[in-house]
């Protein structure tokens, strides 16, 4: 298993590399259930855009692999940067009827999950980004603001 100190280390790089040090993340572990074609869902993020804070819960099962566990975190921090749309979700539900609503919100959760599935493949396989090389890159350009 991961120490915590790996975990929080990966977290500042992979922050650092997407650029959100801005935000203030909270990061816990609990089992979420699954999507709808029966895959678990490994983590999710719960932004509020106005203070720049979120809750991101991942699965402990990622606990025993760093790759799978980077990954799932990577997915996560990415939301934060379509994070002001849950403003305009806020808006729309005070102002529509419920089910029309709870469509528009369906649609709003599947093209942000598409959105983030976008940038992930352009990183991973574009740049050639995963969350370890960011990681590394991270690092690396640290380093030389330093000295």
């Amino acid at each position: 298993m991961m120490s915590e100190a790996k975990r929080d280390s990966l977290v500042k790089w992979i922050r650092w590399s997407l650029q959100l040090q801005a935000w203030d993340c909270h990061i816990e572990y609990a089992r979420m259930g699954q999507v709808d074609d029966g895959r678990p869902i490994l983590g999710q993020c719960t932004p509020d855009p106005l203070y720049r804070t979120a809750e991101i819960c991942l699965d402990p099962s990622l606990l025993d692999d760093l790759p799978a566990w980077s990954a799932a975190l990577r997915h996560e921090l990415l939301h934060l940067i379509s994070a002001d749309y849950i403003l305009v979700r806020q808006q729309l539900a005070d102002v529509l009827p419920a089910r029309t609503f709870r469509m528009i919100d369906r649609l709003l959760y599947h093209a942000s999950e598409r959105s983030v599935g976008r940038i992930e493949r352009m990183l991973d396989h574009g740049l050639g980004l995963d969350p370890a090389a960011m990681v590394r890159r991270a690092r690396s350009l640290c380093r030389r603001e330093t000295t």
